[in-house]
């Protein structure tokens, strides 16, 4: 089974995807970005969740990336893929919508089975 990189690359023709790109500080730390496509200024967030992850401290988690993913130069839209295939997640559509309305126009989510 191909990883994320090779569909990324396959599904939407993108050779330059970088891995773990480093963001500037913000608020005193910096993260690591899943996923970075220069070209299109798109950061890409990939999370799966695990049986101590509730809808709460997935919202928590994506928004404290998405803060700090959105002060990288190349960043201008944020597309989040979120895997639950033991569907732990209680409401994922009402994350899907929080997340991007607190965020609109910067962020996409994809919360998947």
């Amino acid at each position: 089974m191909p990883n994320l990189r090779e569909c990324i690359r396959t599904e939407i023709y993108y050779d330059d995807i970088r891995a773990e790109e480093w963001t500037p500080s913000y608020a005193g730390s910096s993260l690591r970005i899943d996923f970075l496509i220069p070209e299109i200024k798109a950061v890409i967030e990939v999370k799966k969740t695990r049986p101590s992850m509730t809808d709460k401290s997935l919202s928590e988690e994506l928004i404290i990336d998405i803060e700090k993913y959105q002060v990288h130069p190349t960043c201008k839209k944020i597309y989040c893929f979120v895997y639950d295939p033991d569907m732990i997640l209680r409401n994922p559509a009402a994350i899907k919508n929080d997340v991007e309305k607190m965020h609109e126009g910067l962020v996409i989510a994809f919360i998947k089975a």
